[in-house]
């Protein structure tokens, strides 16, 4: 959306406005967030979690993935108890 020039305030003043509202919005964003997941169940905190990382990993090309999948195999691998 193109914010509308106003005849008494400049679109520069405009722009700088909205970078200041993004900055604040973003400080509420992350508040209210963490006061969100106060509120939630463990089980909906998982499943609030495992929607994030299907969003992130799938913007990642196959070559990101099974180096990420390679990088968790590893360190499973190094945690797991000595036999």
């Amino acid at each position: 959306m193109k914010p509308r020039v106003s005849a008494t305030r400049p679109a520069q003043d405009l722009q700088e406005s909205l970078e200041r509202a993004k900055v604040l919005f973003r400080a509420w964003g992350a508040k209210g967030g963490r006061t969100r997941a106060k509120r939630m169940t463990s089980e909906e905190r998982s499943e609030a979690a495992r929607k994030a990382v299907q969003v992130r990993w799938k913007g990642l090309s196959p070559a990101q993935r099974a180096a990420l999948a390679r990088k968790a195999a590893l360190a499973r691998w190094r945690n797991s108890p000595s036999q």
